[in-house]
């Protein structure tokens, strides 16, 4: 067994056992992926075409704090799924926490724990992602000098059989932000020929005249 089929395997279990969801992963796009100083997330595709990010960190994250990772990730959520066993896990911290600011209030409505929702404790965290902003990908800026380049496709499905989007996909690290961690290439071959001329160029201005 190869070390990428141990990890989706783990990967499976984990969930599995956090979040009691059952999961096949079919393609892992991003693996333990450096979203911020203490966080690592691995975004993967699965057999149902539904793209999730699986994110842990050394921190005591709340939802908020995940909120913002697959924010800065260039991700939009769908889904954030309660820890197994707590279907209403965000809604009763949300209460509880509500209480605390407001002990006298009886009648709390779910607009009043909007906020509170996000103190939960969210760590490890499972998100659906509705889709991949601009189709890129970032991650948390490392410091490496040296560039990783990888090329992925992701497909995205408004259901279970539909594909709406088609990715594809080039990331690699720099050091002008903390989150540049990707960049998508629309036009493989202008890129080729802009540089093709751009070498010539150089040669021509080199030639005697």
């Amino acid at each position: 067994m190869s070390n990428k089929m141990y990890d989706e395997l783990a990967l499976e279990r984990s969930i599995k056992e956090r979040f009691g969801v059952e999961i096949d992963v079919r393609q892992t796009i991003v693996a333990h992926s450096p979203v911020s100083r203490t966080a690592e997330a691995t975004l993967f595709l699965t057999n149902k075409k539904q793209l999730y990010v699986y994110i842990t960190g050394q921190s005591k994250f709340l939802l908020s704090d995940i909120k913002k990772l697959v924010s800065r990730m260039g991700l939009k959520a769908e889904l954030y799924f309660p820890p197994k066993g707590h279907p209403l896990y965000f809604d009763e911290i949300g209460r509880s926490k509500f209480h605390e600011v407001f002990p006298g209030r009886s009648n709390v409505s779910n607009d009043d724990i909007i906020f509170y929702r996000t103190l939960a404790p969210y760590n490890p965290a499972l998100v659906l992602i509705s889709e991949v902003k601009n189709g890129e990908v970032y991650q948390f800026d490392t410091r490496r000098q040296r560039p990783v380049a990888s090329g992925c496709q992701i497909y995205l499905s408004a259901n279970q059989n539909q594909l709406i989007k088609q990715y594809y996909l080039t990331k690699f690290l720099t050091r002008k932000s903390p989150y540049l961690g990707s960049l998508i290439v629309r036009n493989i071959s202008g890129v080729i020929v802009y540089l093709a001329l751009a070498y010539l160029g150089s040669l021509a201005a080199r030639l005697p005249m």
